[in-house]
């Protein structure tokens, strides 16, 4: 009974000589190796982390009308959200030079001085991001990356968390809250950028003057442009 282990098929050390030894005499073996490496870690900003004590002040003021004086109405919907000026200048420098040249009313029914400030053209899911990072230091959760359905307009939201992120992005670009922008952006690099996005992500970051993703979206065109340039010919 042969009990051998291996690849049986051997040739004779007579055919090696005479057929596959070059004129020098030398046995040439070609190997083809795929070395295997670890996807290159995506930059991300340090953020604070939201504080631990639940009662810390600037987080109970989130979504508290006590001693606000500006009111956001957001959208189409005119959704209302309620902020400290103190606070915003600190976390969204844009947004509050924003309200500083907005004129303030007088609100009768708390007795003090309000500014009203009307932003049409936002969507309100991503302001109310922008809210929570600014009060709390909270990130949006973003589980989704199969809805790549970009079409490089920035007022647009898309689908999915693709669009969701592109929006946050947007917002927080305007309004001048660097950090939360950054970390979107650095997401976008992270888990989106595929041949079908490459472009409309390219034009995003080169209007919101993102130079990681700028030069991501580059780097995608110039290890696959075939299929990145037929993708965006076809989309």
């Amino acid at each position: 009974m042969n009990n051998a282990v291996g690849f049986p098929n051997f040739c004779k050390r007579g055919d090696v000589i005479t057929f596959l030894l070059d004129k020098d005499g030398t046995f040439t073996v070609k190997v083809d190796i795929t070395i295997g490496t670890e996807k290159k870690k995506v930059w991300y900003p340090s953020l604070r982390r939201p504080p631990s004590d639940k009662n810390n002040s600037l987080s109970k003021l989130y979504g508290s009308t006590s001693c606000t004086d500006v009111t956001s109405l957001v959208g189409a919907s005119r959704t209302k959200f309620v902020g400290h000026t103190c606070i915003i200048e600190l976390r969204a420098n844009a947004l509050y030079e924003l309200i500083s040249t907005t004129e303030e009313d007088h609100d009768d029914d708390c007795n003090r001085n309000i500014t009203q400030l009307a932003l049409p053209d936002i969507d309100e899911s991503a302001f109310e991001t922008l809210v929570l990072f600014i009060y709390k230091d909270v990130l949006p959760t973003i589980t989704d990356n199969n809805n790549n359905n970009n079409n490089g307009d920035d007022t647009s939201t898309g689908d999915g968390d693709f669009g969701k992120v592109k929006s946050i992005l947007c917002v927080a670009d305007r309004f001048g809250c660097t950090d939360l922008k950054l970390y979107m952006e650095s997401m976008l690099v992270d888990k989106f950028i595929l041949a079908s996005t490459a472009i409309g992500l390219l034009m995003l970051a080169d209007a919101r003057s993102c130079a990681l993703l700028k030069e991501a979206c580059m780097d995608a065109y110039v290890n696959n442009s075939p299929k990145v340039t037929h993708c965006w010919s076809n989309c």
